[in-house]
């Protein structure tokens, strides 16, 4: 039972992952309430199954608000749809998990941003490239593929 509901949560994340980055590829937008309905279902299964505390959960929706809250201010510097995701994370991973994924895709997104910009500022006809925004939300679902491979086999529980 309890390796079918673990299969079942990563599932559910990584479905929601992988949609979510391609609408954000794609039509640079999330369905908003995809994350939203994976919010409650993570939810769902962590009051059944007390796997993370109140403490985990609220820290990584608190996460998610305050991005909000930067996309409201900065008048969407931030997506908004990648914060309604970052709480999402929140729920499904916890509040420490949550906040070193969207740091480690922080540094990625501004390796990126730098290297766009320096291919702009090479190539010539760099302002398509310099005024490009990164869709951050793949970046978010690679680098939280890549850190729970890494913690599972970290911490020997890769089976």
């Amino acid at each position: 039972m309890e390796g079918e509901y673990i299969f079942a949560r990563y599932l559910l994340l990584g479905l929601i992952l992988t949609i979510t980055s391609w609408q954000d590829l794609r039509y640079r937008q999330i369905f908003w309430p995809l994350p939203v309905a994976g919010i409650f279902l993570t939810e769902i299964g962590n009051l059944l199954r007390w796997e993370r505390n109140v403490w985990e959960i609220g820290g990584g929706l608190l996460l998610g608000a305050l991005l909000l809250l930067v996309s409201i201010l900065s008048r969407n510097a931030i997506g908004k749809g990648d914060a309604i995701l970052v709480m999402f994370l929140g729920t499904a991973l916890g509040f420490g998990e949550t906040l070193l994924i969207f740091w480690f895709a922080s540094l990625a997104a501004a390796g990126l941003g730098i290297c766009f910009w320096l291919l702009g500022k090479r190539k010539g006809s760099g302002k398509k490239l310099r005024n490009y925004a990164l869709p951050f939300v793949p970046i978010l679902s690679l680098t939280s593929l890549v850190i729970e491979m890494m913690q599972k086999i970290f911490s020997g529980s890769l089976s």
